[in-house]
C-alpha cells in the first residue's frame, strides 16, 4: 500500500506518481484543418445542396443505450408536434455506428431507434423532406468535419457518458465566420470543459 503526499502525489513502493484528472481531448487545430480538406468540402456541399433552405441537426454517437438516442428522437418529435413551423425546415441526422451489435440489448436498441425514426417520418415526412435520417455506418474524420460544418446544430445529449469528443470535434470543425450551435447536456465529461 502507498501513502499520499501533498500536491496530489502518491508514493507506492519506490515510485511516486501524480494522481489527477487528465481529460482526453482532440487536436483541435488538426481537426479544424480537416474541414478545409476536399473530402470535407464535398460532404458539406452535398448536404447543403440537399438541405436547400432547411437546417440540419446532427447527432453522432455509437449505438449504445447510454447515448439516449431514442430520447433524442422523441424530443425531436415533440419539436415537430408543438412547433409545426419547423416541419419541412429542420431535419435530424443521427449517425450511430453499431456498438456490440451481437448483444440482444443493442439489437433491441437499434430496432427501437429505427422504429422511432420510421414513426416520425411516417407522420411528418413530405415528398421533399425527411425529418429523421439514421445511419449505422461510420464516416472518416474528414467526412465528419464536413457533416458538422453543414449542420447548424449538434446534439450531444447522452444519458451518461465519458468525455464525449463529438462536442469538441463539432466546435473545432465550425466556420469561425458562421458557426453552428452546440447543444450539450450536463452528462458528458466535456460539459465541464465547454461550459
Amino acid at each position: 500500500n502507498g501513502h499520499r503526499l501533498p500536491n496530489k502525489l502518491i508514493v507506492v513502493g519506490d515510485r511516486t506518481a501524480l494522481a489527477a484528472a487528465f481529460p482526453i481531448g482532440i487536436d483541435a487545430e488538426g481537426f479544424s484543418s480537416f474541414a478545409e480538406s476536399k473530402e470535407s468540402q464535398r460532404f458539406e456541399g452535398r448536404l447543403r445542396r440537399m438541405l436547400g433552405e432547411g437546417q440540419q441537426i446532427i447527432g453522432v454517437d455509437r449505438l449504445d443505450y447510454s447515448k439516449g438516442i431514442p430520447d433524442r428522437f422523441r424530443a425531436f418529435e415533440c419539436l415537430l408536434e408543438h412547433y409545426p413551423e419547423n416541419r419541412g425546415k429542420v431535419s435530424l441526422m443521427q449517425i450511430a455506428p453499431l456498438s456490440r451489435s451481437e448483444l440482444d440489448a443493442y439489437s433491441d436498441l437499434r430496432s427501437e431507434a429505427e422504429e422511432l425514426a420510421g414513426h416520425i417520418n411516417g407522420i411528418y415526412a413530405g415528398l421533399d423532406w425527411t425529418p429523421v435520417r439514421i445511419m449505422t455506418r461510420g464516416f472518416t474524420r474528414r467526412a465528419l468535419s464536413g457533416i458538422y460544418r453543414a449542420s447548424r446544430i449538434a446534439l450531444v445529449t447522452p444519458l451518461r457518458d465519458g468525455m464525449n469528443l463529438v462536442a469538441k470535434e463539432y466546435v473545432a470543425a465550425q466556420n469561425p465566420d458562421d458557426p453552428g450551435v452546440l447543444v450539450l447536456s450536463k452528462f458528458p465529461g466535456a460539459a465541464t470543459q465547454l461550459t
